[in-house]
């Protein structure tokens, strides 16, 4: 394994970046930095080389309170270290708000509960995973604005740069679920950048195939109504409609005081394709997300 760093973000991010859009300049595993947060944690990623052209990105923590996400990120992460090479070329973010992360491991009375220490970076924070741009534009780093005019915080700002740097087809975000009837292995149906749908069966698929897959080995996929029936959209979302309809898109969340649970999420942003692209309508990348 070939471990990158530099002594700020800037230098780390381009040091991460050349390694990811230059395949010939990493032929095994590499450890990178994306940047460091407001406290000088790492925001650590993991780049697996696999055996196709094609790219996958897997998100832990985006929510700091949801430590099982990390976990499970964290057990990937050792998976691949050992195992063979996999087919999709693969980053991993185990951690992406280690501060938020670090405030709920340290009050481990409250893991579970409903003060969700950790969930908001601090008191009237914007839901992490509500600051996306607009769906269907591109994250601009210049201005560094979400969707409903908010800064973006600077671990997301990571995030989104190595999306748009590594151009993942596929986006996995892990997430907890207090309630364990709603969890599962869920889809965000793909749209052009109009949010005209682009059909939702094989995502569709894909997500019932990991889910039988979490289903075996043990796990509670009750959210995806298995084994009676099959379902693989997440309770709070609008059903997924026919190709060439236009998709709705869930943009009020946790709705709550001065807004902070409503905006973008990753699932919309990640499944929209971004506007002006060449053939966007087979650009978007698909995100897929655990809660569970």
């Amino acid at each position: 394994m070939r471990e990158f760093g530099a002594g700020d973000s800037l230098a780390a991010k381009r040091i991460f970046r050349i390694v990811l859009n230059d395949p010939a300049a990493s032929r095994g595993i590499i450890r990178g930095r994306l940047g460091y947060t407001a406290k000088g944690q790492p925001v650590n990623a993991w780049y697996f080389p696999g055996t196709s052209d094609e790219r996958a990105l897997i998100i832990g923590g985006m929510h700091g309170s949801e430590l099982s996400s990390i976990a499970l990120a964290e057990e990937l992460i050792a998976a691949l270290q050992e195992g063979e090479r996999p087919s999709y070329s693969v980053v991993i973010v185990p951690r992406l708000f280690p501060d938020n992360a670090a405030e709920a491991i340290g009050q481990p009375k409250q893991l579970g509960s409903f003060q969700n220490i950790g969930r908001y970076s601090c008191k009237g924070a914007t839901d992490p995973n509500r600051q996306m741009p607009s769906p269907g534009r591109a994250f601009d780093p210049s201005t560094g604005l979400d969707h409903m005019g908010r800064r973006i915080e600077r671990e997301n700002q990571f995030l989104l740069q190595l999306i748009q740097d590594f151009r993942p087809s596929r986006i996995a975000n892990l997430h907890a679920i207090r309630d364990e009837s709603k969890g599962g292995i869920y889809a965000d149906p793909r749209t052009d950048h109009f949010g005209i749908a682009l059909g939702f069966e094989s995502d569709s698929t894909l997500a019932i195939e990991m889910a039988l897959a979490a289903l075996e080995a043990g796990g509670s996929m009750k959210g995806n109504g298995l084994p009676e029936r099959y379902n693989t959209l997440y309770y709070k979302d609008p059903a997924a409609v026919a190709a060439g309809q236009w998709q709705p898109r869930n943009f009020i969340g946790s709705f709550g005081k001065q807004l902070r649970g409503a905006g973008v999420s990753m699932g919309t942003w990640g499944s929209t394709a971004i506007a002006l692209e060449r053939q966007s309508r087979t650009q978007s990348p698909s995100n897929a997300r655990d809660h569970g």
